[in-house]
């Protein structure tokens, strides 16, 4: 993701400013969750993970309702990541095509002077901070489905006093 921004600085077109690319990339790490999930916690500890604390009784139906959202909120982490990347990588090379633009408007000998390298530095930024987010959501996403949570009493010895 960081070469494919990087790609936006220089190029006219980048991999990370095509928002198929971004998908593919956010299914790609997404996917990698559900299966690190499933090979933690095995298929069905990993589905229950999404059903929250275990009730009884009637009180079955907000575990059926708490799975109903976890599985949307899943698909939309897809959705998160794909979008968030591909606006602020587009919204870098718009930003430089409208002050090219701009500058063309100018008077004479002016109108052949483009400033959108002015924001070269900002764009930079841009690639460095979107593939660290992207990179972070997906180990947040990871230590999520992957951790082991005890419940119940510890068995661990109280410390002395």
């Amino acid at each position: 993701i960081f070469f494919s921004n990087l790609v936006s600085l220089f190029m006219p077109y980048a991999p990370s400013a095509d928002l198929s690319f971004n998908l593919g990339m956010a299914l790609m790490a997404v996917g990698y969750v559900q299966y690190e999930g499933i090979r933690t916690n095995g298929l069905f500890g990993h589905l229950s993970h999404f059903a929250g604390p275990k009730m009884a009784g009637i009180m079955v139906i907000i575990n059926v309702l708490i799975f109903a959202i976890e599985i949307v909120s899943e698909l939309m982490k897809n959705i998160s990541l794909s979008l968030r990347l591909f606006g602020n990588i587009h919204g870098g090379h718009e930003a430089v095509t409208a002050l090219n633009n701009l500058s063309t408007n100018w008077p004479m000998p002016f109108n052949y002077v483009t400033v959108g390298f002015l924001l070269l530095p900002l764009k930079f930024l841009t690639c460095i901070v979107q593939a660290l987010v992207f990179t972070l959501l997906t180990c947040v996403y990871l230590s999520l489905v992957t951790h082991h949570e005890e419940h119940g009493p510890s068995t661990e010895a109280a410390p002395a006093h």
